[in-house]
């Protein structure tokens, strides 16, 4: 099954069982030797690395992705962000943008426990992390990917695989 839903660049397609499985991982080890220059592999959820993600509404002046990190880290030395990057700046009229962060596992707890507001400068600034990512624990929130995908096509729980081009 197929709802067009993705985690990062990887296309999720859930299956009905794990013969179901086995059988999407086979046809997507074939495709490469029809096509040349193509490369899909077919992996188990399990298998697929995750990072957490967030949004942040920051003041416009601000708009590189290296001064929005760089005022992160100085002004939150207690938080792992060596590793953050800013993947998406979204510009509104007026005087607030907003940014969408890839962040790090352990960085969840502590943003939990400051209840979602960092420093930034001589101002705070709230951070949202999307619930379907990471709990403040850092691990897998509710059901996983699969069941969800499944559920909402309204199929029976089973085995996620996932194709990655690469």
């Amino acid at each position: 099954m197929d709802a067009g839903w993705y985690q990062g660049s990887v296309k999720v397609v859930a299956c009905d069982s794990q013969r179901s499985a086995d059988l999407y991982k086979q046809a997507a080890s074939k495709l490469g030797e029809d096509y040349k220059g193509v490369n899909i592999v077919a992996l188990d959820w399990c298998d697929v690395r995750s990072r957490p993600q967030a949004r942040i509404w920051l003041p416009a002046a601000i708009k590189a992705p290296e001064d929005i990190l760089f005022m992160l880290q100085e002004c939150n030395p207690h938080l792992p962000t060596k590793d953050w990057e800013v993947v998406k700046m979204e510009e509104h009229e007026g005087d607030v943008n907003r940014a969408v962060l890839v962040l790090n596992k352990e960085s969840v707890a502590p943003i939990e426990i400051a209840r979602r507001v960092l420093n930034f400068g001589f101002s705070a600034i709230h951070i949202k992390i999307y619930k379907g990512d990471f709990n403040a624990a850092g691990s897998s929130a509710g059901n996983p990917p699969e069941q969800v995908l499944a559920e909402e096509l309204g199929a029976p729980r089973g085995p996620a695989t996932l194709p990655i081009r690469r």
